[in-house]
């Protein structure tokens, strides 16, 4: 499984250096103005929450008390790719709002 697993991401490193969408320089400046806070909104819009009791499961932040909607980890191929070309689009700054997900 993880020999599977690293030729895929071999093959798409191997995509990005042949076509890539934007330079290095870029990608890297982008990447360093991302909120990658999972409990924002837009993250939640990309890879889901966790639901309890049929409701947005919800976390609580250590330093301020806040409850907050847990947003998941998915690191399936198909989510990757999501986020991967959200962050090559040119919608791509979406992912630097600061606005949480809504509890309800």
């Amino acid at each position: 499984m993880a020999e599977k697993y690293k030729a895929q991401v071999e093959i798409k490193k191997d995509d990005f250096k042949t076509k890539a969408p934007i330079s290095l320089i870029e990608l890297k400046s982008r990447l360093s103005k991302i909120n990658w806070l999972r409990y924002k909104k837009h993250w939640i819009a990309l890879t889901g929450f966790a639901v309890k009791a049929g409701q947005k499961k919800t976390l609580t932040l250590t330093e301020t008390g806040e409850p907050k909607v847990a947003g998941l980890a998915q690191n399936t191929p198909s989510r990757i790719d999501s986020v991967t070309s959200k962050i090559l689009s040119n919608s791509w700054s979406d992912l630097c709002n600061t606005e949480d997900e809504p509890l309800n």
